[in-house]
């Protein structure tokens, strides 16, 4: 039994949807998750990063005092 066209039309459309839909909710995963991954750099990971340089320094400075 042959495969009419419009159902083989239909069953292409339906299989791009799916791939769209897929990829589109892949990227809007991936860019909350950066988003977030941004935020949280900015507002943790950043400032530990200068206090534990500031730290160094401070206790380079002692050291070097003595």
């Amino acid at each position: 039994m042959p495969i009419s066209w419009a159902l083989l039309f239909l069953l292409s459309f339906c299989a791009i949807t799916a791939v769209t839909t897929v990829m589109g909710a892949l990227y809007l995963c991936s860019a909350r998750n950066m988003e977030v991954a941004m935020r949280q750099t900015g507002e943790w990971i950043l400032p530990a990063l200068f206090v534990g340089i500031a730290t160094g320094r401070a206790q380079e400075g002692k050291a070097n005092a003595r």
